[in-house]
């Protein structure tokens, strides 16, 4: 979908390709995108983990080819953190770089390289948090970035990542969050409600959680603003190779979930 009538940029070759994985996320890009004069950017809405490369790869194989794609959304935090930021490398759960992404020449904030651990699976306790930080070196987590990755870096089109931080490393997230989502997804509002009848105690988690989540989006809808205006001037029309002392692309299964199930296996693969 597209946001307003307005043209996004006046460099003929700008195509950039926005994926959130969810609708809510989508929706807090609407307004500073058609503020910032960026209103056709081509927005999809993916669903979270595979999907999202999924839908990727498919936008990536068609007649209008991007020049540029931006993963924009959520992520759990792994340190103390602004509340949003612009990845620069993407790594799996021991720490071995899977590759670097676009960041723009603008004054992103935050010293030193900003790493995003690509997961298969949700990271929910504070415990799993602590693991997965000290094993990775990452700031944050997500069930997108390192497929996507690996779908632009075959198609040879650079990849920016930009995700607010929705809940930090020492706050737990209910696993129930997870089913507040569809596939494509939207929110299921009847699933919300009826787990707040059923656990009227989870408010004192989800409503904080909803604010921070707000507030994250809020800064990530700008700092997506600062990386389309910065890549038509002058970023390279190709992402960087991964360095020789790096893992061999970032396929599904280098990624795990470091949160135990109740039975005490890893719960594995999308929600």
């Amino acid at each position: 979908m597209a946001f307003g009538d307005r043209p996004i940029a006046d460099a003929p070759h700008f195509r950039p390709l926005v994926l959130c994985p969810l609708a809510a996320e989508a929706s807090a890009l609407r307004r500073p995108l058609v503020r910032a004069g960026l209103g056709a950017a081509r927005v999809l809405i993916t669903g979270m983990g595979s999907a999202c490369a999924e839908v990727a790869r498919t936008a990536l194989l068609g007649d209008s080819r991007p020049s540029l794609v931006v993963l924009v959304g959520t992520a759990g935090g792994l340190a103390d953190t602004p509340p949003a930021l612009i990845a620069e490398e993407i790594v799996d759960a021991d720490g071995r770089l899977l590759g670097r992404t676009f960041v723009p020449l603008t004054n992103a904030e935050g010293p030193g390289r900003r790493r995003i651990a690509g997961l298969t699976g949700p990271v929910s306790s504070i415990a799993a948090k602590a693991r997965l930080a000290a094993a990775s070196g990452a700031v944050a987590c997500d069930m997108e970035s390192a497929e996507v990755l690996g779908v632009c870096r075959q198609a040879g089109v650079p990849l920016a990542v930009v995700r607010g931080i929705s809940d930090g490393p020492h706050d737990a997230l209910p696993r129930e969050v997870l089913g507040f989502v569809d596939l494509q997804g939207r929110t299921r509002p009847g699933r919300v409600l009826a787990t707040i009848i059923r656990r009227p105690e989870l408010l004192a988690v989800l409503l904080p959680l909803a604010r921070r989540t707000r507030h994250a989006m809020a800064e990530a809808a700008e700092l997506v603003v600062q990386v389309l205006h910065a890549h038509p001037r002058g970023a390279s029309a190709a992402p960087p190779a991964a360095t020789t002392d790096t893992a061999a692309g970032p396929p599904a299964d280098a990624t795990v979930d470091l949160d135990p199930a109740a039975d005490g296996t890893a719960e594995r693969g999308r929600p």
